[in-house]
Formats: structure tokens, sequence, C-alpha cells
């Protein structure tokens, strides 16, 4: 037995050319495919947006953060350029899931930091970032007042912010920008 075409049935007509955007593979797209595609195309979007706006490069100096914002001298801060101004003070972090015990830290102060700056007199706020774009916001009149609030040399996290007299969400690790508002 041999399968083919009878001689008498006519064979298929041959389907038009039609444009790409008609073509089979695309109407044999599911829509949970279309839905699926356009996810991944938003978290991808989402990542570069991410590591071009927000993310700092690991490979800068862990040592040094920006001072920018409503300041008329803006500049790159680096511990070893305030030496003279290093004060030690003892400090409890109190954080919902991290409890360090108190101790001693030795770091230059906030408030000095800025100075240098010269913050404009519009400023109402200080925003200290992290690398991973974490930030938390202060009130800038409390910071230029605050001998509790400094930056330290941590050698596993760059800078970090110890904020005696706040809660522990408001210690900023990896700190790479401080911004004021």
């Amino acid at each position: 037995m041999t399968i083919g075409i009878d001689k008498g049935m006519k064979a298929p007509p041959e389907l038009p050319e039609t444009n790409h955007f008609h073509s089979k593979w695309w109407k044999a797209l599911h829509p949970s495919s279309i839905v699926a595609l356009g996810m991944i195309l938003l978290l991808a979007l989402g990542a570069v947006g991410y590591f071009a706006l927000v993310y700092e490069s690991p490979f800068r100096d862990r040592f040094a953060c920006s001072i920018t914002g409503t300041v008329e001298d803006p500049y790159t801060y680096h511990p070893r350029d305030f030496v003279d101004f290093e004060t030690t003070i003892e400090a409890e972090l109190i954080g919902s899931v991290t409890y360090v015990p108190p101790r001693n830290y030795t770091g230059v102060p906030i408030y000095i930091i800025l100075t240098e700056a010269n913050p404009m007199s519009q400023a109402t706020q200080l925003r200290v970032v992290a690398s991973d774009g974490y930030y938390a916001d202060f009130d800038m009149l409390s910071v230029m007042t605050d001998n509790q609030m400094i930056l330290i040399k941590d050698e596993n996290q760059g800078l970090r912010l110890i904020a005696a007299d706040y809660d522990g969400w408001f210690w900023v690790h990896s700190v790479v920008r401080l911004e004021v508002r």
C-alpha cells in the first residue's frame, strides 16, 4: 500500500506570501507567551535603569564620597584630608533586625564635612546615599548641630555613617554621596 495523493484529488493550494508580522510563528504564539516576553523586556529595562542611574561601581574608591546638591562648593570627601577633625563617640545600633552593643567609633562629624561644602541657606535636608541606592534622609538643621553623627572608614563596607541618636536603619554603609537638598 502506498500513501500519496489520489489522482482524483487536488493538492492543497499554496499559501500566499505574507508579511513578516503575519507569519505562522507569530500566529502560533500563545497570549501567555506574549505576556512573558513583555515581562522579560520590562525586567531588562529595569535592570538597565538601576545599573545606569542608581548603582555605583565596585571599582570606585570605597573611601571617598561626593558632597553634592544645594552647596556652594561641591567636592569629593576623602577621610585622609580630615584626620585632624576625627572624633570618637560611643554608639549602640538598635535596628529591627540588627543589634550592635555600645562601642566606640572614630570618624569625622558630618557637620564638619558639610561645612567644607558651604551648604546654601535654603537647604533643609541631607540625604546619605549608599552604593546600592539605599538612602536615609535627615533634617539639615539637626545634622549641622549633631556631634554624634560621624562618617567612619570601615574596612569591609567602605565609608559608613554612624548616627548615634537615630534608629539602626539610619546607619548607612557603603556611603557614596551626601546630597544636600
